[in-house]
């Protein structure tokens, strides 16, 4: 009588099932193979499988098929003890309209065990023979208003010596997407027994549930629950955590009831770049031994979006012309100085421009840019020479050196982040009256950060860093922000070390190095004679004498504008996009800036300037806004392509000031 022993390659089979005739005892299952665990769940011990997405849907969850935007191609293989091995390949394919538009996958799962020694009753070597198992499978997804459903169905084949059995099983799930919260369940191997000889054997249904949640972009947990055939009830639990560049690293636990299988600590990497990913885990399988599993991924084939057509714009509402008394270019009931003189440049309330607040109109102004403080005749001139302004007596709390004209600014910048923090508003507040009394002058704003991240994403963040004081110094010194340029130096040139918490503080900083030539503000001008006195204008509409010519500075427009609502929005497929979104896919669709503005009391016009690193330079549109009623705002938009990376997309005047900001990410950061 020939019998086969329990040779190490035997041994491994039966632990796994994959030779049912050995695994006697009631309530055995068949084609354990279907356990193993393929792609990011691996590496999560199982964690995050309800909701997996994509091509390794196909082993999880068939629902996660059902967005499929491009084709997904996925390959994994186990090394196991001994000659077995364990290899999974899965595509899914994107159907794009129609009633089945979704997602359709096949799958092939296979284990080999390679040549086994069969002996006799005596120990004596008879042969040699082979035992193996596959299962091919093909799955549909598709959306059901916010859920994606799921249905698939494999053949199953289990092999050894000439023996062999077969079963058809089927897979089922849903799942919903909640913000940051994914959740899902499937049903998966549900079906007929599966007959090896006389002996039939249960296949390893399994009901699995479980949800993911974004903790912060770089941070993932994932929880899941299985209940299957011949394992009772098992909790996984891991997280997967994005370093810098393509890295993740991911660790999990799976504990429980049950016969032997995947249990334990597991722990491995993904590396992602543009659309391919690859996968290693190594995770134990209890006497069966450990496991190591290599995977890799591509998504090809991706539709570029056509632009959609441009919405109608809103139709403005029909408002009653409003009464402008003395023509100046503001309707009496906002007009604080009626009766202007025809031709007189006036603010937004109505009043003569006073550029400089040295109390004499620019029209009567013989001396424009006139410093604060100093006392001017009835033309705006000074009543006494004046001194030329030198850094050193206006600016003590920033003394400029004369070697490189460079001061660090007593300014704070939490890690990763570029909001002005620190008793720096006194020195501001100096430099910016130093901007004003000095128009020559022109400051280099450089914003540095640690040694911690990627160089393109530190240059980012430093130049982010000089533009919040660039917007300071605009704010608090009324600065034509074209004086103030913006450099994002990135990591270079630290001041400490690296090394320490304190010494990194300190390298994020900003430094303001003066690019112009100081230059006095104004000229003393000799008063006129006595026997010459000035005499003020007459009411009644008198032109500026030709030989008086106006300041250079540029007079405010007569337009209000006031930012009420900006946000950012994505189309997927073509058609307008419906709110916002809590991520953006730099594969797909373009983006869309929608800004609320209230303008009054005339017509005006905004800028949507987009920034990113992929892009070469900013892109800037220029958007008409109108007066609407008083309480509503003139909706508009900007659109550009997608691109992966940060984002930026400020909201200015025409004349460059910053109303409003937004920032975001495309894809991963």
């Amino acid at each position: 009588m020939k019998i086969i022993m329990a040779a190490p390659g035997i041994v491994l089979a039966g632990l796994i099932g994959a030779q049912p005739a050995l695994a006697a005892g009631a309530g055995t299952t068949a084609a354990e193979f279907l356990r193993f665990g393929v792609g990011q769940p691996a590496i999560m011990s199982d964690a995050s499988g309800a909701c997996q997405r994509g091509a390794t849907a196909l082993y999880w969850n068939p629902a996660g098929l059902a967005d499929s935007q491009c084709m997904d191609a996925y390959a994994a293989h186990y090394g196991l003890p001994g000659t077995v091995s364990y290899d999974f390949a899965g595509l899914v394919l994107p159907i794009r309209r129609g009633v089945f538009e979704g997602g359709l996958g096949l799958s092939l799962q296979m284990l080999s065990q390679g040549d086994l020694m069969r002996v006799d009753n005596t120990g004596t070597r008879t042969g040699d023979f082979s035992a193996g198992d596959f299962a091919a499978g093909a799955a549909w997804g598709g959306m059901f208003g916010p859920f994606r459903g799921g249905l698939g169905f494999k053949f199953i084949r289990q092999n050894i010596d000439d023996s062999a059995g077969s079963a058809v099983a089927l897979d089922a799930g849903v799942q919903r997407d909640m913000g940051k919260w994914s959740v899902g369940a499937a049903v998966t191997n549900l079906g007929s027994s599966l007959k090896v000889g006389s002996t039939a054997f249960k296949l390893p249904a399994t009901l699995r549930a479980g949800a993911t949640y974004e903790v912060v972009k770089r941070l993932t947990l994932a929880s899941d629950m299985s209940v299957s055939n011949g394992q009772g009830t098992r909790l996984h639990g891991g997280a997967l955590f994005k370093l810098a560049g393509p890295i993740s690293i991911g660790a999990g636990y799976t504990t429980g009831q049950g016969e032997d299988g995947p249990s334990g600590l597991a722990a491995g990497m993904r590396l992602s770049w543009n659309n391919f990913i690859f996968d290693a885990s190594y995770r134990p399988f209890g006497e069966i031994g450990n496991a190591m599993q290599i995977g890799v991924g591509a998504r090809f084939g991706c539709p570029k979006a056509a632009p959609p057509a441009p919405p109608a714009p809103p139709a403005a509402s029909v408002l009653p012309v409003p009464v402008d008394s003395d023509g100046d270019g503001v309707r009496d009931s906002l007009d604080k100085c009626p009766g202007t003189s025809a031709g007189t440049i006036v603010d937004a309330a109505g009043c003569p421009l006073d550029s400089d607040a040295d109390g004499v109109p620019d029209y009567l102004d013989k001396c424009p840019g006139t410093p604060a403080a100093v006392a001017v005749d009835t033309v705006g001139c000074p009543s006494a020479p004046v001194a030329a302004v030198v850094p050193e007596a206006l600016n003590p709390a920033c003394p400029w050196e004369q070697a490189d004209k460079s001061c660090q600014l007593d300014i704070e910048f939490d890690y990763d982040k570029a909001e002005l923090k620190g008793d720096f508003a006194e020195q501001l507040k100096k430099i910016a009256v130093y901007m004003s009394a000095n128009p020559g002058a022109r400051l280099d704003l450089r914003g540095y950060t640690d040694d911690h991240g990627e160089d393109e994403y530190n240059i980012n963040l430093s130049k982010d860093r000089a533009e919040a004081v660039q917007k300071y110094l605009v704010q608090a010194g009324a600065l034509d922000a074209g004086r103030l340029l913006v450099k994002g130096m990135g990591k270079s040139q630290p001041i400490a070390s690296n090394e320490t918490e304190e010494g990194r503080k300190k390298n994020r900083r900003v430094t303001a190095v003066l690019a112009g030539e100081p230059e006095p503000a104004a000229q003393p001008v000799a008063a006129p004679p006595a026997e010459q006195p000035v005499v003020a204008p007459p009411a009644v509409e008198p032109a500026p004498p030709a030989a008086e010519p106006k300041t250079a500075v540029e007079p405010k427009p007569a337009a209000e504008l006031k930012v009420t609502n900006i946000k950012i929005a994505q189309s997927i497929s073509g058609g307008y996009p419906q709110g916002t979104a809590d991520k953006f896919d730099p594969n797909v669709g373009r983006l869309y800036c929608w800004t609320a503005v209230k303008v009054s009391p005339a017509p005006g016009t905004i800028k949507h300037v987009w920034y990113n690193p992929e892009r070469r330079k900013a892109l800037t549109v220029k958007l008409p806004v109108q007066p609407v009623e008083e309480n509503a705002s003139w909706r508009t938009w900007s659109t550009t392509k997608v691109y992966p990376g940060k984002w930026k997309v400020e909201v200015t005047d025409e004349n460059g000031n910053v109303l409003d900001t937004i920032t975001f990410m495309v894809g991963e950061p």
